[in-house]
């Protein structure tokens, strides 16, 4: 099998920004014709689940997609379930579930967007599936704290049993839960012949500043990175997911931090998963989630 084991989030990467527990994705194309984007995620947590829509804007113009109000959305699942979705009164662009909704494990979901994106005065269709993976069982976590060049730095550290086959995942961190990290800094996992079916003994997923050095970094370093102190709380959130979202995240990462960045141009559109020549992505995935106190 011609795998990898990734693990992106070092200090270079991490996000200060500290947001809500759901995110909006902002895909900045070559220029040429607006595109709709559409990005949505399903998990196995009973929650209100939430796709976005936007409009793209091109590569080098400097301002957010704008929302789009007044589509038509909805998931289906492969037992038969539909789930109708409305815009959110708080966040233009945004539709969720009429209700908490949670996905099941094996589960084949499909979204369906409506929409007269090219305002003809007839709507267009998109849609996307995805098949939410068994859950990926944790031990446990740990928190370390490290010392970089008289800087002190926590770091993030899994232990769990890698289950034989291939297996895609992607972490995400919470502060005080808070929101720490980004799309465009999640940690990247999956494994190869040398961990498929092994023990996790503790690789660091993450690593973050700590809140008593602030003074230590510049402004521009604050805005890459995320900071905890002692006595926080961390969550580490580490998600199964397909390989097609892998690919996606990674692509994502990629344009953000940049893959090629000498002498290069703007990147090259994002492939993702939704029909009919929107960008973007629709993903369903199972979540485990274990806690941590900043030492």
């Amino acid at each position: 099998m011609n795998k990898q084991y990734i693990i992106i989030a070092l200090t270079s990467l991490l996000a200060i920004t500290f947001t809500a527990c759901t995110e909006r994705i902002e895909l900045d194309l070559r220029a040429g014709d607006s595109k709709i984007v559409i990005y949505g995620t399903l998990t196995d947590t009973l929650a209100y689940q939430r796709v976005s829509i936007s409009r793209s804007v091109p590569y080098f113009e400097d301002t957010h997609n704008p929302a789009i109000s007044g589509a038509r959305v909805s998931i289906s699942s492969s037992d038969g379930e539909v789930w109708m979705m409305e815009e959110s009164n708080y966040e233009r662009g945004v539709y969720q579930t009429l209700s908490p909704k949670a996905g099941v494990q094996g589960v084949t979901y499909s979204l369906m967007v409506e929409y007269d994106f090219d305002e003809d005065g007839t709507a267009e269709q998109y849609e996307a599936s995805s098949t939410m993976q068994p859950t990926f069982a944790i031990d446990s976590m740990t928190i370390t704290s490290n010392i970089m060049m008289g800087t002190t730095f926590f770091s993030a550290n899994l232990f769990a049993e890698e289950p034989a086959g291939e297996d895609y995942y992607f972490a995400k961190f919470y502060v005080n839960d808070s929101l720490a990290t980004q799309l465009s800094n999640y940690s990247l996992l999956n494994d190869n012949e040398f961990l498929d079916g092994q023990y996790l003994n503790g690789p660091p997923m993450t690593m973050f500043g700590d809140t008593a050095e602030l003074d230590r970094f510049s402004d521009s370093d604050r805005r890459h990175m995320f900071f905890a102190g002692s006595g926080d709380e961390i969550m580490m959130e580490v998600n199964r997911i397909e390989k097609s979202y892998f690919n996606f995240i990674l692509q994502c990462q990629d344009e953000k931090n940049g893959a090629n960045p000498m002498f290069g141009g703007p990147p090259s559109n994002i492939q993702g998963n939704i029909s009919n020549g929107a960008v973007g992505f629709f993903a369903a995935y199972s979540v485990s989630r274990l806690k941590a106190i900043v030492p």
